[in-house]
């Protein structure tokens, strides 16, 4: 008997316990509510959705960018240079005998 009157007094203070927890609770979440006072609250949804949105924003002023770049150059592509012995620099003037004879490509892992 006197252990069913410990469990039922653990249990009562329990739901004392829960009772006090929960009314803590929503006077916390009217005092944040009463905060932001219906404004903007920023999320992490919402941050990365303007993230991404300035990206999408910033890769069409590129793409604008580069549009109006071809269109300025009449739409002429520029060739690679071409991988023979005899490279010219821009000048037009011959490399310098040391950097004539370089192998094309460097040997790695």
């Amino acid at each position: 008997m006197a252990e069913d009157k410990k469990i039922q007094s653990k249990q009562s203070d329990d739901a004392e316990l829960v009772a006090r927890l929960q009314s803590t609770l929503s006077e916390q979440n009217s005092k944040s509510a009463n905060k932001s006072g219906g404004g903007f609250s920023l999320n992490k949804d919402m941050l990365t959705l303007a993230v991404l949105v300035i990206l999408v924003l910033i890769s069409g002023i590129q793409t604008a960018k580069l549009g109006n770049l071809q269109a300025a150059s009449g739409g002429a592509s520029v060739a690679p240079a071409s991988s023979g012995s005899s490279a010219q620099s821009s000048g037009g003037s011959s490399l310098p005998a040391s950097l004539q004879n370089l192998p094309s490509q460097v040997g790695g892992c």
